[in-house]
């Protein structure tokens, strides 16, 4: 019940087990709870044994029998909670698996109506849910499916709150958990009474208020975390926590076969302390740009890690919602995307990873693939390391699926520590390295470029045609005299088409994103786009292709047939409007064309089309890793070139080794740059204080030199060579 919940967007806090064998400690344990659910839903789940003495409903502390709660109160909890509600805008579910056996007839609650709880607060938002109706008994199938003894409520009502169950409302999760008692009921040997789960007494809460709360979504899988005031995915930014998201794609309620939050469960599951301690050596010694250092805990608990997971049309509920979304993917320390049929709104939220981090990252494909097998992967990702999570057919004990996934997640934080160019996904460091000239890095201007971004497929050539025209055209008449809308494959650069893409998705002024067949590439630059230009994306699409439309994008079922329209498209056309166009019709691309020319993000306050940029902006900074210090920089470059580990012969560090021109030269730079490093540590560092960090690498770095410079025939390395060695030992000025 606590993973169903937790998958549910609920966080969980389970009660010790002193808590549960002391009536006190547990009832002052719920009373609070209920006391501290303020404008939200809080869910109280209790399973054991029960009892109904004077007309009142009580659940009974672990190893108290029912015959010692019947003659002292002090051994019973009341079920009725409605006095500890404080928030009259909180709604508290009290859920209640009291199993009972056919042997406790004066205390079932079969023979009699369930009891009216408090009158004197039947406005308060309390509902009371029991595992079956009066008349009835909540059963034990013993020995069930696994082995074990299985509590037929519970299993039912994790069933009913399964991902892939879409039941949202609380009149549909009773629903689908009575229809699961009857399948459990109807599976046991022998065959059990039915039980029907129901909501208890009216007396508990308004009848027109309890139809009302019937009907809302209180168990829809948002973006949105439990117990948040404002609607984050986590409230702030914890630094002594990892922060792990999972991006599900749409088609995985459409599938049994796509259990990828149940296979990162596992992972923190089976090896949780061996993730930790790897994403732990890889934020060692490292400062964020703010200063501050994570203050990460030696040792691995569950409490460690903050895991959100999400179905990707969830993120574009609302602009809220989005927001918190964005900042999620910018600030997870370990994503997870589904991929499967690369859905438009994950490949969006995939860019804006790209974009923004360095961090591990996950990507698999459900829907059966394996890896192994041919799969159709976007340009852009042609290079990317894909997983499957598709369920396997093995009845082993370890999973090859989530193993993958541990041995890719591990991998990731090391090579993170140890490869400064580490990347798991495209374009982060072609939208950072551009060069130290103003002609390789500034914005270019509308005269020069406006880029296209759409689909490469020839039955949108028309379309496109009929666009860059149109577009042209207006620009023109707007003063700008040459206009050139173009793709990236029109500009015909030598270029990597990669680093070309990126360079350009940064620079350019102007950008033109097209919908229209719904490229996952074009997706992910619109992602790239938004998140790293304050110039934003001109958004544009073919009605044809809209929600309702004839081409509107559909989920494709597990049986290869056509389900319903995508709903992420329809809500993303909501929270990110493209303008809509009709090939051939007669208009004018006056109002696109004025956008674009219109545009001034450093002149304007925050102005609409760049509010994506102005979220990752502000998500960014608690996770952006400074630079190194310059002597720490000097170092790594100088050991990269030629390392002092003069015991590894075997190792060719320099590309071309055997060559002594190229050979030496890079041995000339390394101690080139460990000269500077040390200078920099005495005459910059030293005066200022000197840690000891610092100071055992001034030492090092000194004795280094030194060695260096005496091998060398040239009078003044050996004067500075005597210079290092005296300053090390104080004997210089």
């Amino acid at each position: 019940m606590k993973r169903t919940l937790t998958t549910c967007g609920f966080a969980v806090e389970v009660v010790s087990a002193d808590t549960v064998r002391n009536a006190s400690l547990l009832e002052s344990a719920i009373s609070d709870f209920c006391a501290k659910v303020t404008s939200d839903v809080g869910i109280v789940y209790f399973s054991g044994h029960g009892v109904s003495i004077d007309g009142q409903e009580w659940i009974l502390p672990a190893g108290v029998s029912r015959a010692e709660a019947a003659r002292s109160a002090t051994h019973r909890v009341s079920t009725d909670l409605s006095p500890s509600v404080v928030d009259p805008d909180a709604l508290v579910i009290f859920i209640i698996d009291a199993c009972r056996d056919d042997c406790d007839h004066g205390t079932e609650k079969g023979g009699r109506p369930w009891t009216k709880g408090s009158q004197a607060f039947p406005d308060k938002n309390f509902i009371r849910i029991f595992g079956c109706a009066e008349k009835e008994l909540c059963h034990v199938w013993r020995c069930g499916s696994d082995g074990k003894d299985v509590s037929v409520f519970t299993a039912a009502l994790a069933r009913a709150l399964a991902p892939d169950s879409r039941n949202e409302t609380l009149q549909e999760v009773l629903n689908a958990t009575g229809g699961q008692c009857e399948e459990i009921a109807a599976a046991a040997l022998p065959r059990l009474p039915p039980q029907r789960p129901s909501i208890g007494s009216m007396g508990d809460i308004n009848t027109d208020t309890l139809e009302q709360l019937s009907r809302q979504p209180i168990f829809r899988r948002t973006a949105m975390a439990a117990g948040s005031s404002d609607g984050a995915l986590w409230e702030n930014f914890d630094p002594r926590r990892l922060h792990c998201l999972v991006v599900e794609s749409e088609h995985a309620g459409f599938s049994s076969d796509d259990p990828l939050r149940e296979k990162v469960n596992d992972v923190f599951l089976q090896a949780g302390d061996s993730v930790w301690q790897r994403f732990r050596r890889s934020w060692l010694g490292r400062s964020s740009v703010a200063g501050t250092r994570r203050d990460l805990p030696e040792d691995f608990d569950a409490g460690c890690v903050t895991t959100v997971v999400f179905r990707v049309h969830d993120a574009f509920r609302n602009r809220s919602s989005l927001k918190n979304t964005i900042r999620a993917v910018v600030q997870a320390d370990l994503a997870f995307f589904d991929l499967t049929r690369f859905e438009p709104g994950v490949m969006f939220l995939l860019g804006i990873r790209a974009a923004t981090r360095r961090g591990v990252t996950l990507c698999s494909h459900g829907y059966g693939w394996r890896e192994g097998r041919q799969l159709e992967t976007p340009f852009n990702l042609s290079d990317l390391q894909v997983f499957s999570h598709s369920e396997t057919e093995t009845t082993v004990a370890e999973d090859p699926v989530v193993r993958r996934f541990i041995e890719g997640t591990a991998r990731g934080f090391d090579q993170l520590l140890l490869q400064p160019r580490y990347l798991d996904l495209p374009a982060y460091d072609s939208l950072r390295q551009l060069g130290s000239d103003v002609e390789s890095w500034g914005t270019i201007p509308l005269d020069r470029l406006v880029l296209a971004l759409c689909s490469f497929r020839p039955e949108h050539r028309e379309a496109w045609l009929y666009v860059r025209r149109g577009l042209e055209k207006a620009l023109q008449q707007r003063g700008v005299r040459q206009p050139r809308v173009r793709r990236l494959i029109d500009l015909g650069s030598s270029q990597l088409v990669s680093q070309a893409l990126y360079e350009h998705i940064r620079r350019v002024a102007g950008c033109v994103m097209d919908w229209s067949l719904f490229s996952p590439s074009s997706f992910l630059e619109l992602g790239v786009r938004l998140a790293v230009s304050p110039w934003g994306a001109l958004q544009i699409v073919d009605e044809r292709y809209l929600p309702g439309a004839d081409l509107a994008a559909r989920v494709r079922r597990a049986d290869g047939q056509s389900g319903p329209e995508l709903q992420q498209v329809a809500l993303m056309n909501a929270q990110l409007e493209p303008r809509r166009y009709q090939k051939g019709a007669a208009r004018t691309f006056d109002d696109l064309a004025d956008a674009l020319v219109k545009r001034r993000p450093f002149d304007e306050l925050d102005p609409s089309y760049n509010w994506v940029h102005q979220v990752v902006r502000e998500a960014i900074e608690p996770v952006s890793v400074a630079y190194p210090e310059v002597h720490d920089l000097l170092d790594r470059s100088a050991e990269s070139l030629s390392s002092t580990e003069k015991d590894r012969v075997e190792a060719t560090q320099t590309l071309f080794a055997a060559s002594r021109p190229i050979k030496r030269d890079a041995e000339r730079a390394a101690v080139e740059q460990r000269i500077a490093a040390w200078l920099y540590l005495e005459y910059r560092v030293k005066p200022r204080g000197f840690p000891e960090a610092a100071k055992a690498l001034h030492q090092k770095l000194g004795e280094d030199v030194a060695a260096a410079l005496y091998d060398s025939d040239v009078a003044e390395d050996f004067a500075l060579a005597e210079t290092i060695l005296k300053r090390l030992k104080g004997d210089a000025p």
